[in-house]
């Protein structure tokens, strides 16, 4: 690794991160410089080596193992160890159930009209506010997001929009001091303050979901309706492994939704052709609907392109950390860089 070429060694690389505007920004900055292939000090994990060659990363395809260091910051959120560096023989089965639910078109299609009367709310919004100056496109959809994957995950255990309103207040409180905390970021208020108000958040979460656990538990149909909660219970999950796993879905999934939908409408803007035809074939798909239903979805075939073409271009979980356990060997050519 030595005779990699890359920055030079010293500290824990965290300030030239920040300076870089995040580490998305400064791998960026580093393979532009250096190549595909680039050795540099990461906090958490003294060096790291970022590949980003999609052939050279057929060689960590086979990786399982996450350094724990660079997920610590997860911990205080998580009681029954750390989702993100579980060890294999737990980590495989609790991934299937997951898989199960998630990837699973049922439980899409059980879902998908509470997400379309979401999406028309904000778009009615926006359309209130577009003569009242510039919409913070990206803050707004990842709230979108975020509602959508509170009701998803809660199901019908949320007894009222104002509860609705309440978890998604609470989930923001325990992110932002979590993000403070890891990127070192000044907030409003002390320390003390925003500690104190993200441990209450995160304790009502938890209740929360503990009471759609209950619910499904004593077989209340009308308030237990999670597939998510459900899976896991049916599995013989603990109660504290189902929280963990609800409030780490809604972590993961929210703000990467919300990034990929605000890139694809930036990029439509700036391709004015493009977005002509995503506008007839919805025209054409619709009709005189205003929104599409669960089954239409497959017929936006162009939709769907310029959705996956943007996500290429702009990737909202651009990188994915292993540790090897073992040595590696990636074959690549080094030539001379200007």
């Amino acid at each position: 690794m030595a005779s990699i070429p890359g920055p030079r060694r010293g500290g824990d690389g965290l300030a030239d991160i920040v300076a870089a505007g995040g580490l998305h920004n400064y791998q960026l900055r580093l393979h532009a410089e250096y190549g595909p292939v680039v050795p540099f000090p990461l906090p958490g994990a003294e060096t790291a080596v970022s590949v980003a060659d999609p052939v050279l990363l057929e060689a960590t395809a086979k990786i399982d193992e996450r350094p724990d260091k660079l997920f610590e910051f997860l911990a205080p959120l998580q009681e029954s160890g750390n989702l993100q560096t579980i060890p294999a023989d737990e980590h495989a089965p609790w991934r299937r159930i997951l898989l199960s639910v998630l990837a699973g078109r049922r439980s899409h299609e059980a879902h998908f009209g509470q997400f379309v009367t979401l999406a028309r709310g904000l778009a009615d919004r926006w359309a209130d506010a577009a003569a009242q100056g510039p919409i913070p496109l990206q803050q707004d959809l990842s709230a979108l997001s975020l509602r959508m994957m509170c009701e998803y995950a809660l199901g019908s255990g949320l007894a009222a929009p104002e509860q609705a309103d309440r978890v998604v207040s609470a989930f923001e409180d325990v992110l932002t001091e979590q993000l403070a905390r890891l990127y070192q970021v000044d907030m409003p208020g002390t320390d003390e303050e925003r500690g104190v108000r993200a441990r209450q958040a995160l304790a009502y979460l938890r209740s929360v979901v503990d009471d759609v656990l209950a619910a499904h538990q004593a077989g209340d149909a009308q308030h237990s309706e999670s597939d998510l909660i459900a899976a896991l219970a049916v599995a013989g999950q603990s109660p504290a492994r189902i929280r963990d796993t609800v409030l780490m879905t809604m972590m993961a999934a929210h703000h990467t939704t919300g990034v990929a939908v605000s890139w694809t409408l930036y990029l439509l803007a700036q391709h004015p052709h493009t977005a002509e035809r995503v506008a007839d074939e919805l025209a054409r798909v619709l009709g005189d609907r205003a929104a599409p239903d669960y089954a239409d979805l497959k017929k936006l075939t162009y939709l769907t392109m310029v959705l996956k073409e943007s996500m290429r271009l702009y990737p909202p979980g651009p990188y994915g950390a292993r540790e090897a356990t073992e040595d590696l060997r990636i074959w690549m050519t080094l030539t001379a860089r200007r």
